[in-house]
């Protein structure tokens, strides 16, 4: 059985505008055995793109990239910012050259994976869930 938890991951989807492979740093990342629990908004583009594409790459970083992933961290692809993002996040095209990331084709998906990651595993997710937790 294998079970991972990481404080950062990277995920690779492929946005629907021009098919380019966009990155998201996600906090929320955990495996078991072939199962895999991401945390990941349905309002953001990372969501909107598993949701139609269903296909992504996990990339999980090591400490020599954290300069990097702190500089794409306040970023997003979505040119139209939900206005509960805005002042947090900007449009940012291309984060593969502001993290200075090296795109590599993966081997049965389609998003791009990060060269730079030591670990990269490719996904499909066929359905995803709703968690909903309700606060006293």
């Amino acid at each position: 059985m294998f079970y991972f938890g990481t404080p950062v991951a990277l995920i690779t989807t492929l946005t629907s505008a021009d098919g380019s492979t966009n990155i998201t740093p996600i906090s929320s990342a955990w495996a078991l055995d072939r199962t895999y629990a991401l945390g990941v908004g349905r309002d953001s583009q990372a969501g909107r793109n598993l949701e139609r594409c269903g296909e992504l790459v996990i990339n999980l970083p090591d400490a020599a990239l954290v300069a990097a992933i702190e500089r794409i961290a306040p970023t997003t692809g979505a040119k139209d910012i939900p206005a509960h993002k805005r002042g947090l996040y900007r449009h940012e095209p291309d984060k593969w050259s502001l993290g200075g990331f090296s795109p590599l084709g993966s081997e049965r998906v389609q998003p791009a994976r990060i060269a730079e990651c030591p670990v990269q595993i490719e996904a499909e997710s066929p359905s995803s869930r709703p968690w909903t937790v309700t606060m006293p």
